[in-house]
């Protein structure tokens, strides 16, 4: 499924412009450059041939906030016979962002162009006031047919993850479904198990997948950090590894060093072990650690060395990391490895940003979320009529209220064409003369 997403047009009509509120800076620090680098062999006339493949993406960001990005410049360079040895410009990504600052925290929005083909198109965040991500939705389209997946995060009281639940929708292998992935902890907040749930309503959970963790009784350095998302995390340098080869091994995302996992799928109301990861854990120097990774299919054997793979990555006294990843030789193929390497910088009062003027108006709804009636509650500072307008995720507009007078109103649930809107994610917007402002809710 997540190949097939890397390989696929998306697009996401969605709120944009920029709304109320001072400009802020959400994070310390921002991607400036990502480093990859591939050697392998290629197979031609039945002789294999060796190369070396660069690639260096450079990124910019936008004057409007300082860490949500304008374009990613690509440029790469092949070591192979008939190649010559220098770099060239590969492609280039075009954001186009837009911010929504909500009184709760934010809405990026990105409108993605390239000079090449096989690139996203769109890509929505949705942040609380902490920085959380809270959603990311991405939506795809391929021959006018779209598919997507959306994802929205819960946070535990000291930043880790709770649980997320995820919605894919338009794949022609698979119907569109719901999952929810919900974690177990133990008293020491080490992830003992957690299960993924699937549903075609959101209402009924079916048991579909859990993974059972081990450790080693050790922990990280204090201070390392791992991006869980990054917008760039999209765009994959070589293979679909990219920058995420660290979710291969959990533990990576936590401060606890996972041993070993096993995944159990569901059927027939019993649970049957399928898949068992190893992780041998090396330590290198005292900025690198290095994992030799053993999975084994439960269900169909395989020769206990054909899924062998190796991974170091080191971080460097912000914290931050870089990261290898090696391949053996299977008797199937060549081996291959891969390296990528991150440069952040801090961001600082030079970075300037556009102020954003303070909005005259100011949005409230309650309860949230809610199941029948919502009330919205307007406060501001002139006594113009409001426009107040409902859109779903997708940024289609569900409901309309015009030339509002009052400051309270109630909305019942029902769509302009009176029909129920369903269970999801939906925003208020309102506009009295040239102030807007924009909350969020949930509709259950």
């Amino acid at each position: 499924m997540m190949r097939k997403l890397f390989y696929s047009y998306f697009i996401l009509i969605f709120l944009t412009g920029i709304f109320s509120l001072s400009a802020q800076t959400y994070q310390a620090t921002r991607l400036v450059e990502r480093n990859s680098v591939e050697h392998g062999s290629m197979c031609t006339d039945d002789i294999w041939e060796s190369y070396t493949d660069y690639k260096r993406e450079i990124v910019h960001y936008s004057s409007l906030q300082a860490d949500v990005i304008d374009s990613v410049e690509v440029l790469s360079k092949r070591i192979q016979t008939g190649y010559p040895n220098n770099w060239v410009p590969y492609q280039t990504y075009d954001f186009h962002p837009s911010v929504t600052l909500l009184n709760e925290g934010r809405i990026v929005n990105f409108n993605i162009t390239s000079t090449l083909g096989w690139f996203p198109n769109s890509i929505v965040e949705v942040y609380d006031s902490m920085n959380h991500l809270v959603m990311v939705h991405r939506d795809y389209v391929h021959d006018n047919i779209h598919t997507g997946i959306r994802k929205t995060l819960s946070y535990l009281p000291d930043g880790n993850i709770d649980n997320t639940s995820s919605f894919i929708y338009g794949w022609d292998t698979e119907p569109d479904q719901y999952l929810k992935t919900v974690p177990n902890y133990d008293n020491q907040g080490r992830r003992l198990y957690e299960i993924q749930y699937t549903s075609p309503d959101s209402i009924t959970w079916t048991p579909v997948t859990k993974t059972i963790f081990t450790y080693t009784g050790e922990t990280y350095p204090e201070g390392l950090v791992f991006h869980t998302y990054h917008p760039l995390f999209c765009f994959s340098s070589f293979n679909n590894w990219g920058s995420v080869f660290y979710n291969d091994v959990p533990g990576l995302q936590t401060p606890y060093v996972i041993d070993s996992l096993v995944v159990q799928h569901y059927s027939d109301g019993q649970w049957a072990d399928s898949l068992y990861t190893d992780y041998q854990v090396n330590h290198s120097t005292g900025n690198g650690y290095g994992f030799q990774t053993r999975e084994i299919n439960l269900t169909i054997p395989l020769p206990i060395d054909a899924q062998y793979k190796r991974m170091n990555f080191y971080f460097h006294e912000n914290g931050y990391y870089n990261g290898e990843s090696y391949s053996i030789d299977d008797g199937l193929a060549p081996p291959w490895d891969q390296s990528i390497s991150y440069a952040w910088e801090e961001i600082t009062p030079n970075h300037e940003q556009i102020a954003i003027p303070q909005s005259e108006i100011r949005i409230a709804c309650y309860p949230n979320p809610f199941q029948i009636n919502l009330n919205i509650v307007l406060s501001s500072k002139g006594n113009q009529p409001t426009e107040i307008s409902i859109y779903n995720i997708r940024g289609q507009l569900v409901r309309s209220w015009h030339q509002v007078k009052g400051k309270e109103l109630t909305w019942d649930g029902f769509d302009k064409n009176k029909k129920h809107s369903p269970t999801g994610i939906y925003f208020i917007k309102a506009q009295q003369g040239k102030s807007e402002t924009v909350r969020k809710f949930v509709k259950m």
